[in-house]
């Protein structure tokens, strides 16, 4: 299709300079310069904070330079297309050498050279040329001698002025179902919030009660946490001992578990273990499963219940519930009403915590258990039809992403003619 259309196909090396420069190992150190790692580039091509080092403390991959029009490609897990146009506004810009960089050669419009990149053709011939399993990577050699379509000159810039004025409309539909999305979740969060302080029951003010919870049931006992829930604290044992991390067979609940519990109710299973001698030297114990953790340092406030005895690093406060408070029920509360007043708890600049301290002085309500049995089932509806809707607008945007794939890959290979918006 693309030779019918007056596409001549060329290889890559033949339409770009593939790492035209480099800094040399005998750079001043003291020399400064803005870094972008592969982890900074997405798979739309959106760029990441830079960070400014020295080339002195620079590590050895920071080395590719780069200038405004060239296009980048990583030449490493080359499916998760880490592919970027280097704008005017760069400059001193230094990428890794995971990175292959391509300068246009006169007569390539640099942008046509991005989005040809970008082209599902060009994509996925890269990636069966990658070898490797776990790391699968091309050299530049190979890259260069992948076939690319470059049409004439005008071609080019009609083909590179199409595409940014269609994918740029793409990217603001996806930007608000995105939105939209964040939306739900705190539609979301607000209702079942709503849910565990009572719902529009009749209400009363609870002098004692702190700012969060002054408007319950009238028929709502408030009580210190602690004394309707065992407070334990979490432990990590010794990391300069290597005697106490050998044989880990225990669940042990730290901050790399903390993104997951976004998601979930009950934890199941943990990133790390635990041993036997970790858990006696550090004082930890093991938690009984509907133990309802809290993280108290660093992604502040994140909760869950554990589904099986297990026990957790000190960057968590943990309650053991009594017979009058549900874990499911306490868990809802973590979740939703007490964010607030979690974050007016944090101490620290930089690392912010809440202090064991505050925890102990929790005043929480504490509805029958009957009420909070059906307040969690109530809960548990809400968050499914917020499921729902979160999935259906994923599902939009999945269909708006192929469809910009799709207007790049046809652009690139048949031209423009015949497409959505061409006159």
């Amino acid at each position: 299709g693309a030779a019918r259309r007056g596409h001549g196909v060329t290889r890559l090396k033949d339409v770009a300079i593939i790492n035209r420069s480099a800094l040399s190992e005998s750079t001043d150190p003291d020399h400064t310069f803005r870094y972008l790692d592969i982890g900074s580039v997405d798979g739309d091509g959106r760029v990441g904070l830079l960070e400014e080092l020295r080339f002195s403390d620079a590590p050895s991959r920071a080395r590719r330079l780069v200038r405004p029009g060239d296009t980048i490609v990583s030449t490493v897990r080359t499916y998760l297309k880490a592919i970027a146009e280097i704008g005017g506004d760069a400059p001193n810009l230094v990428v890794s050498t995971g990175f292959a960089t391509l300068t246009p050669r006169p007569g390539v419009h640099p942008r046509y050279l991005t989005w040809a990149i970008r082209s599902n053709t060009l994509i996925d011939d890269v990636v069966a040329r990658s070898v490797g399993v776990s790391y699968p990577a091309i050299t530049a050699t190979e890259l260069g001698t992948v076939p690319v379509a470059l049409p004439s000159s005008e071609s080019q810039e009609r083909i590179a002025a199409y595409l940014d004025a269609e994918t740029a409309h793409l990217d603001d539909l996806v930007a608000e179902l995105t939105t939209m999305k964040s939306l739900i979740n705190e539609q979301s969060i607000e209702h079942q919030a709503s849910l565990a302080l009572g719902g529009a029951s009749p209400r009363t003010e609870h002098p004692r009660g702190q700012s969060w919870i002054r408007q319950i049931p009238r028929h709502w006992p408030i009580a210190r946490l602690k004394y309707e829930a065992r407070l334990e604290s979490g432990h990590t044992p010794s990391r300069s001992n290597p005697e106490l991390w050998q044989d880990c067979t225990i669940p042990w609940v730290s901050l790399n578990d903390v993104t997951a519990m976004v998601a979930i109710e009950f934890i199941e299973s943990t990133v790390n273990l635990i041993s036997e001698a970790g858990l006696a030297a550090s004082s930890a114990r093991i938690l009984p499963a509907g133990t309802v953790v809290l993280s108290r340092d660093a992604t502040i406030g994140r909760t869950a219940i554990l589904a099986t005895p297990m026990a957790t690093s000190q960057h968590f406060a943990d309650w053991i519930c009594g017979p009058n408070l549900d874990p499911r029920y306490l868990w809802l509360l973590f979740r939703t009403a007490m964010q607030p007043h979690f974050d007016s708890l944090t101490d620290g600049a930089t690392l912010r915590t809440i202090g064991m301290p505050d925890l102990r002085q929790l005043i929480v309500p504490i509805p029958p258990v009957d009420e909070q049995l059906q307040i969690v089932t109530a809960a548990e509806s809400v968050r499914t039809r917020e499921r729902k809707a979160q999935c259906e607008v994923d599902n939009q945007i999945a269909l708006l992403r192929q469809r910009r794939q799709a207007l790049i890959t046809h652009a690139v290979t048949h031209g423009i003619e015949g497409l959505p918006g061409v006159a």
